[in-house]
């Protein structure tokens, strides 16, 4: 009996430590990018944050946020450290959890995915995605606390971080949903009237949070949405054969938009490419304000009378973007050093940041590196999930990763990695907390083996015909 406990002491013991040992590295490995990698986006907010004159462009919260660090230290360092900071709280916290409720094991692999190649890579990258990932894992953490516990400053600090989350990207509120029902009351949750209810409340506040913000920041519009509107119209034009753009001083625009459409991105028709598309962002939204239509409605409407074209160009687009049936990466889909920019910042090689950036290049080359994959595991989890005992946090996770990802089909308008983050992230997490969840679930009540067939049948044909695509091209 004595030696079991002390058996037991020991083994809690080595599992406390490899887990801290796990944790710090991966901290130290994404800092080893010290101070932190700008990209052009990065840059452009940090001018903006110079100044104090924000556009809706990027997120004004985030420029208005390190604003108030340029006092203290000016670069991209203060952000690097507050998106670390609340990375790197959120997991310790979900982590020290795990080994506190006796689960030893699993808390060291939920610390070891913090030493994922892409993660390591991403969270070292100054921006939106990088940050929202962040908020969103300390929501998912601090939710799961109030909902053992019943904590309702957790339960606070939770949705906070989710209405953060919010300010950074639009697309976000697919993300939060699932989030948000740990923080619903039980008798909510079991509900579905009520349930739907409160979704449907959360979804207008989540989508009205980041526009309040950005008014309440007095941000200058900048017409970002008109990328989606821009990109989504040049290719039901490509695809159908029929001009589908509002009308311009544009001389066969069907011939034009041949040259200028790419399936992988919008930025042919924005003002920074070099020769520019004459069907660009500003002469596109000189045409709609002129004109007095309202692009979104236009969009809506050409999307309606082409559904086949517009179809064929958002599966175009996401075949490339979740690297499914690709040979190889397309441009900047994997960013490892500081653009170019004004004030001579940059990343200073080593040997640790150029191990990672070396692993991200290699995982690319196996499934571990497609979001396609991962879209398929999150999508596995959750229908395997449903049928656990206790798997609610799991699936609250898995969740939010499969309909952030999913979102990315409707809305995405380029290719990089760094879009993936969280869904990425919240993956690899869900998956470690579905096997301890498996393990502890008596067979009797775990899912038939029908059922582990075709939750695991996506994620199959997706490996199986993604490396085919690969092996045979």
């Amino acid at each position: 009996m004595v030696q079991a406990v002390i058996r037991k002491t020991r083994v809690r013991k080595s599992s406390a430590i490899a887990a801290i040992l796990a944790w710090a590295v991966g901290l130290a490995l994404s800092l080893s990018f010290w101070p932190g990698i700008m990209i052009w986006d990065s840059a452009r907010q940090y001018r903006q944050a110079l100044s104090g004159h924000f556009d809706d462009w990027h997120p004004p919260l985030m420029e208005w946020i390190w604003r108030q660090f340029i006092a203290l230290a000016p670069g991209p360092a203060p952000m690097l450290v507050l998106q670390l900071g609340i990375y790197g709280a959120a997991m310790g916290l979900l982590t020290y959890r795990t080994w506190r409720d006796g689960r030893g094991h699993q808390a060291v692999w939920l610390a070891a995915t913090g030493l994922f190649p892409p993660t390591l890579l991403l969270m070292a990258t100054i921006t939106k995605d990088a940050l929202t990932a962040a908020m969103l894992l300390a929501a998912f953490v601090l939710l799961g606390c109030a909902r053992d516990n019943g904590d309702k400053l957790a339960r606070a600090a939770g949705i906070a971080c989710i209405l953060t989350a919010a300010c950074l990207r639009f697309n976000t509120f697919l993300a939060a949903l699932p989030l948000l029902l740990l923080a619903m009351p039980s008798g909510w949750t079991g509900h579905r009237g009520r349930k739907a209810l409160a979704l449907a409340g959360a979804t207008i506040v989540l989508l009205l949070a980041m526009p309040v913000t950005n008014r309440l920041l007095r941000a200058e519009r900048s017409g970002v949405e008109l990328s989606l509107v821009i990109f989504d119209l040049g290719g039901i034009t490509a695809f159908s054969g029929s001009n589908a753009f509002p009308p311009m001083t544009v001389s066969d625009p069907i011939a034009v938009n041949h040259h200028c459409y790419l399936p992988e991105r919008w930025d042919s028709y924005s003002w920074w490419v070099n020769p520019p598309c004459p069907i660009e962002f500003t002469a596109v939204r000189r045409a709609f304000a002129e004109q007095h239509i309202n692009p979104e409605f236009f969009w809506l409407k050409a999307i309606l009378v082409h559904p086949l074209a517009y179809a064929s160009h958002r599966l175009g687009h996401w075949n490339i973007a979740s690297h499914f049936l690709v040979r190889q990466p397309v441009e900047r889909w994997i960013i490892s050093a500081t653009d170019p920019n004004e004030w001579g910042f940059r990343i200073a090689p080593n040997a640790a940041n150029r191990a990672v950036a070396a692993a991200t290049w290699a995982l690319d080359r196996t499934p571990l590196g497609w979001p396609c994959w991962w879209l398929a595991l999150s999508f596995g989890l959750v229908m395997l999930g449903r049928r656990l005992l206790q798997a609610e946090q799991m699936l609250a996770l898995a969740g939010s990763a499969l309909l952030y990802d999913l979102g990315y089909a409707v809305f995405s308008v380029a290719a990089e990695l760094r879009y993936y983050c969280w869904p990425i992230m919240a993956t690899l997490i869900a998956t470690v907390m579905f096997v301890g969840q498996w393990r502890r679930t008596p067979a009797a009540h775990r899912p038939g083996r029908t059922h582990q067939a075709l939750a695991a049948a996506p994620l199959l044909l997706v490996t199986l015909f993604g490396l085919g695509w690969r092996w045979l091209g």
